[in-house]
């Protein structure tokens, strides 16, 4: 192998930009980034240094693994990080393996492993901040991709406690494009947490603000998209989730964000339950005095199909959601068939769905959702079951409830 003092000038600075390049795309636009992650890693394996061979074998483990696909595909992507790792022990750089322990991490997220996630980024978190220094880029990816493993997992109070310690950690650094990674996408969910609606539409206003005048869809429109949406649903304003969602569904289909599996997923579930609630509540209930947007204002319930078109939608998306092989598809399409079958009134087959739901909920560790899954049953005539916990002060456990389980009340007999 080549020694770093060794390699040329320009073969470093070759490889050290695409790498650059590739981190900083990451978490703006991943389609392009994986391309310089590739030359990146063609790069160093060429000039032969270990240090960048470990980094860019294990980025590029992450990078394939947030592709999806099949077990082969898989098995790749994690022979890939175990080189590097081995390679990081091997040369003792403390920073190489927390870095492949991160990716491990990363990989183990987007299979939907969420206990195996969690354990690597914990440990990569300790290392990079115990043991490495020059690591901003690697602790705020290593911590972002932790809050969304607790998000998955259910662990709502543990996530809000973290994400504002993020955020104020991100600002004494002068870490801006962090500190507003935070304020987004899935981890806004800190701020519905502790049921505050305004403060979440807040963050994501600040998250959001410089990038409105990007021509490209990039990762932070979807999580913005993704933000408003979730907040539309907690405040049960189902015409605003649904108008704002389908308004941007071509432009996030044509950004190629949605080849990434993960990202998939999650964006049917969210377009699922807009629609439902969109069919049963259009109107936001006023309980919490959030306004609908007033970019939506003008807009009235006249542009939003039929109740059974949306339905219908909703239905559709599960049919698509079913057919990902992912652990934790099948559950969630079962959710969009409970609320599809409540919204027609169909008892029996919403109450069957949400108990198959909540058991495969169960085995793939995602608790609150499961505990969610059961207390919704609960309220359509199944066993008794009190809405889940979540260790955090504030918290409106309904809210949280109807924002990952829509269903109409059932308010008639069988």
């Amino acid at each position: 192998h080549t020694e770093e003092a060794e390699l040329p000038a320009r073969d470093r600075f070759a490889i050290d930009l695409c790498w650059s390049v590739a981190a900083g795309l990451a978490m703006a636009d991943p389609i392009r980034g994986s391309d310089f992650q590739t030359r990146s890693l063609l790069l160093a394996l060429n000039a032969g240094e270990p240090r960048r061979v470990a980094r860019a074998l294990a980025m590029e483990g992450a990078y394939l693994a947030a592709v999806g696909g099949g077990k082969r595909s898989k098995e790749r992507a994690h022979a890939l990080i175990e080189d590097a790792l081995r390679l990081a022990e091997e040369l003792g750089l403390p920073e190489g393996v927390a870095f492949a322990r991160s990716s491990r991490g990363v990989a183990y997220f987007e299979e939907g492993r969420w206990s195996e996630a969690r354990a690597e980024l914990q440990q990569a978190e300790e290392l990079l901040v115990d043991r490495c220094t020059g690591v901003a880029w690697e602790l705020a990816t290593t911590r972002h991709f932790l809050c969304l493993v607790l998000e998955m997992m259910g662990d709502l109070g543990e996530l809000a406690r973290r994400v504002p310690e993020y955020v104020r950690d991100a600002e004494g650094r002068g870490d801006r494009f962090t500190a507003t990674s935070f304020r987004n996408g899935n981890l806004n969910l800190a701020w519905l947490v502790v049921d505050d609606p305004v403060g979440a539409r807040q963050a994501h206003a600040e998250a959001m603000a410089p990038w409105y005048g990007t021509s490209d869809y990039l990762l932070q429109h979807y999580e913005g998209l993704y933000a408003q949406v979730a907040i539309d649903l907690y405040v049960g304003d189902g015409g605003s989730a649904w108008l704002r969602i389908e308004d941007a569904w071509p432009a996030l289909r044509r950004s190629g964000l949605l080849n990434i599996q993960q990202l998939k997923l999650e964006a049917l579930f969210l377009k699922g339950r807009a629609a439902i609630l969109a069919a049963i509540h259009p109107q936001p209930d006023g309980v919490l005095g959030v306004e609908r947007d007033p970019s939506l204002e003008a807009q009235g319930d006249e542009v939003l199909p039929r109740p059974a078109s949306l339905l219908l939608i909703a239905a559709r998306i599960a049919a698509r959601i079913e057919k990902d092989k992912m652990a934790w598809a099948a559950p969630l399409a079962l959710l969009l068939r409970a609320g599809v079958a409540a919204g027609r009134e169909q008892w029996a087959e919403a109450r069957s769905a949400l108990a198959n739901a909540a058991d495969r909920l169960d085995a793939v560790d995602m608790r609150f959702l499961a505990g969610a899954v059961r207390y919704r049953l609960a309220q359509l005539g199944g066993p008794p079951a009190r809405p889940p916990e979540v260790d955090a002060k504030g918290c409106d456990p309904d809210r949280l409830v109807a924002l990952f389980v829509p269903l109409p009340p059932r308010n008639d007999e069988e």
